[in-house]
């Protein structure tokens, strides 16, 4: 069995997701910190008003909601 090891890089096992609500993709951008994360969030946000300018309209076939950030925990191996 792989044993979890604890990544130096990433406090308590954390990590932030960045994703808008209406992203047609099963899971948004992880990132190993928070800063990172609100980047990635306040890129998109701005880009927004240029859609579809700079966008793939074949993944994105409406306008994207503002992107959210949230932060991921891993509290306990299940498996």
């Amino acid at each position: 069995m792989t044993e979890l090891i604890k990544d130096p890089r990433i406090p308590d096992q954390q990590g932030f997701v960045a994703v808008s609500p209406n992203d047609p993709s099963p899971k948004g951008m992880l990132y190993f910190t928070e800063t990172a994360a609100l980047g990635h969030k306040a890129n998109m946000d701005v880009r927004l008003e240029e859609y579809p300018k700079g966008f793939n309209t074949d993944h994105w076939k409406e306008r994207p909601e503002p992107w959210q950030v949230f932060k991921l925990t891993i509290s306990e191996r299940i498996a």
